[in-house]
């Protein structure tokens, strides 16, 4: 459903199995979508005790994961209204392009490095020129950004996101596997 609580037809609801990797996207388990009353059902069979992911996607509206504790869950998801982007460059320290690189936006604190999974979020992954774009963020005032590649430092921020607004920016990744954090790298369009 909506943050307002009106039903959300046609939304695409899958199960993916938890990764620890955040290069790493799971196959889903099993997926379906919300019918004319927001009501979904997922069959589906797990061999092994693992945890699981449920991802509600729609256009227009900013995705839900959540973490599967029991696979007998009933819960009601609500959507928040998609309003904002995010748009950014991510580089070497000689400023050539990183293609592959992970851009994940969550607008709930991550509390350990690199451990993505279970919040509710978006990631993109940087093309040849080192361009990632992403569509469909929720307004929200303390949205975390994790940009990480290969062989790189992980960067992660800090911003706040507006009705409307996107955000742009470079993004120098430096060699290396320790963490950086930084203050703000990524700007509203315009400044």
């Amino acid at each position: 459903m909506s943050e307002t609580g009106a039903v959300i037809q046609g939304a695409k609801v899958e199960l993916l199995p938890r990764s620890l990797d955040p290069f790493h996207l799971e196959t889903p388990v099993a997926q379906t979508s919300s019918d004319s009353q927001g009501f979904y059902h997922l069959n589906f069979s797990c061999k092994d005790e693992c945890p699981l992911v449920i991802l509600v996607t729609k256009d227009g509206f900013a995705p839900i994961e959540h973490r599967l504790v029991t696979l007998r869950v009933k819960k009601d998801y609500r959507m928040p209204k998609a309003v904002a982007s995010l748009s950014a460059t991510v580089i070497n320290e000689s400023g050539k392009p990183i293609e592959g690189a992970l851009i994940f936006v969550s607008h709930e604190s991550i509390v350990t490095p690199g451990d993505l999974s279970g919040l509710a979020g978006r990631w993109a992954f940087t093309d040849r020129a080192g361009r990632a774009r992403i569509e469909e963020l929720p307004q929200d005032d303390d949205v975390m950004i994790q940009i990480s590649a290969r062989r790189h430092r992980e960067n992660r921020c800090f911003i706040s996101l507006l009705p409307g607004e996107n955000r742009l920016g470079t993004v120098v990744l430096k060699e290396g596997s320790e963490e950086e954090i930084i203050v703000s790298p990524l700007l509203p369009a315009g400044k």
